[in-house]
């Protein structure tokens, strides 16, 4: 009995000593696991912090590249109306050809520098008549040296177009209109002449004619420039419903002679003609 009791204990022993190994055992297995999911965790937290800013960056990046793309459309904005002015100024310095009094410049929709703009008007009209001495430093001061008087501002006034520049010239003869609009960002066009619609690129030689809208008008034209050996790039044609009188707009490939233009002017039909260089 008494070995029997022996044995059994010595068997607990073994078995408790096999117990506590296995528990040891798994007790490091567990701990490796453990150490093994922190570690997956820290990764998984590591990689999501870097996405996060990752993300961050690449919006603050995004932002950046939009700010600097916007800023560089508005200064390319700018200088295309102040070419654009400075165009129309040439158009109506030759248009009118004898003392001005006044200048009206009326600006709309997203613009914003009416004061450069009206200087850059300015800059246009007095080029033929101070041709080595305008700038946009002087312009103001030679407006008072010719004593020509000028306004301009800005309208929130609702029109056709998205913008647009209106001005009025005055002299002691006529006043003359003429309202101009960029189109897509870049694409100036002369929307209004006298108070006529048309759609015209400001650039080149034209004929600006006033005549009685009768049907032949065209080809009478038309005859006296083939004839004269002028080729014809454009004809436009607007009309006012209330009036009898049609506004043309030329566009030519060569500056015609005096000769010409007295022949187009002797017309029946033509009321006046003036010809234009951009």
């Amino acid at each position: 009995m008494a070995k029997i009791w022996d044995d059994l204990k010595s068997n607990v022993k073994v078995w408790s000593s096999a117990a506590v190994e296995k528990a040891e055992e798994v007790s490091k297995v567990a701990v490796a696991k453990t150490e093994e999911l922190t570690k997956l965790s820290k990764i998984k937290l590591d990689i999501h912090n870097i996405q996060r800013e990752i993300r961050k960056k690449t919006y603050l990046f995004g932002k950046f590249v939009y700010s600097q793309a916007s800023e560089s459309n508005i200064v390319n904005f700018a200088e295309y109306f102040l070419k654009l002015s400075e165009k129309l100024g040439v158009i109506q310095s030759q248009l009118n050809p004898k003392a001005i009094k006044s200048i009206i410049i009326e600006l709309y929709g997203n613009i914003k520098e009416s004061k450069t703009i009206m200087l850059a008007f300015v800059k246009g009209i007095l080029s033929h008549r101070n041709p080595d001495r305008v700038n946009y430093i002087n312009a103001e001061t030679l407006l008072k040296e010719n004593n020509i008087n000028v306004t301009y501002s800005l309208s929130n006034q609702n029109i056709s177009y998205e913008n647009m520049i209106k001005t009025v010239v005055k002299s002691d003869d006529d006043d003359v209109k003429i309202c101009a609009s960029l189109f897509q960002g870049n694409r100036s066009r002369l929307v209004n002449l006298f108070d006529y619609e048309l759609d015209i690129v400001p650039n080149g030689i034209m004929f600006f004619i006033k005549n009685i809208d009768k049907p032949g008008v065209i080809g009478k034209i038309g005859t006296i420039l083939g004839d004269s050996k002028i080729n014809i790039k454009e004809f436009l044609l607007s009309k006012k419903k209330s009036s009898e009188l049609a506004f043309s707009v030329v566009r030519l490939d060569s500056i015609p002679s005096q000769q010409v233009i007295d022949k187009i002017n002797s017309l029946d039909e033509v009321q006046s003609i003036q010809l234009l260089n951009c």
